[in-house]
């Protein structure tokens, strides 16, 4: 049985994010695009954990940290 990894990345603040799809520790993304001191929101898929996409509030990237069509 595999769980749910909707929650395996957390982008937040000034280009930090972890992934914690790795098993054991969490691992730092070094290429984290958003800069935000309020709210952030990331989905992922729910099967494998993959990034999908991630927004401050303002601004959606997709997992290669580019801004997706209409996300500014």
């Amino acid at each position: 049985m595999q769980a749910q990894r909707q929650h395996d990345n957390w982008y937040f603040g000034t280009n930090v994010a972890f992934n914690f799809n790795t098993g054991a520790s969490p691992v730092e993304v070094a290429n984290a695009s958003q800069i935000t001191g309020t709210v952030s929101a990331t989905v992922s898929n729910a099967t494998t954990g993959q990034l999908l996409f991630y927004t401050d509030g303002i601004t959606v990237w997709n997992r290669n940290n580019n801004i997706m069509d209409n996300g500014a």
